[in-house]
């Protein structure tokens, strides 16, 4: 049996189109942003693919692993806010790297200034990390720091220590995008 990875995402910088493009994908009244409202996993994957897959006629694990970066893919749940969209992931082994990029690239044609970003972690821990996607950028940091498995398992407050720790790993490359963007706002020759 497969480890389960689990990607946390916030989509961050919207705005209504973006919106109700998610929306589209969302089982539910777009009034409504309540936790566990159910996600068209296939609608999603054939809209952004360009695929028609269907419970009958399911991607391949090779097509999953090559565009998806996993051999399947399930949404957790989402979360519709006015200012960010928040959804989780759970795939097998591997972060989908590949639905991240090519959901990002169809949001930022919808508007440029959306920023896909969040972290991941397996089940076991071992990799964990964050990432950010936006318009012609991806950063992707694994945690390197030590970690006690013992703990882990063992003790909360530990393993809460180690999911802030993620946090902060998130934190740190939405600041250097940012940094990033003023970098290249001050100097654009730099990046011609």
């Amino acid at each position: 049996m497969a480890n389960v990875m689990t990607t946390f995402v916030s989509i961050k910088n919207i705005n209504e189109d973006v919106s109700s493009y998610i929306n589209s994908m969302v089982d539910t009244d777009p009034e409504q942003k309540f936790y566990n409202q159910t996600v068209r996993a296939l609608d999603f994957i054939n809209d952004l693919y360009g695929t028609d897959f269907s419970e009958e006629n399911y991607w391949t694990v090779g097509w999953g692993n090559e565009n998806v970066g996993s051999k399947w893919l399930v949404f957790d749940w989402i979360e519709m806010m006015d200012d960010e969209i928040r959804f989780n992931l759970e795939t097998a082994w591997s972060v989908p790297f590949g639905f991240l990029e090519t959901l990002t690239k169809k949001l930022v044609s919808i508007h440029s200034e959306v920023v896909v970003t969040g972290t991941y972690e397996d089940e076991s821990y071992d990799p964990m990390g964050a990432f950010l996607y936006a318009d012609d950028y991806e950063d992707i940091e694994d945690y390197d720091g030590e970690v006690d498995y013992d703990a882990i398992w063992d003790e909360d407050d530990y393993r809460e220590n180690l999911l802030d720790e993620l946090g902060k790993y998130q934190q740190g490359l939405e600041e250097a995008y940012y940094e990033y963007l003023n970098d290249k706002q001050q100097n654009p020759q730099d990046y011609e």
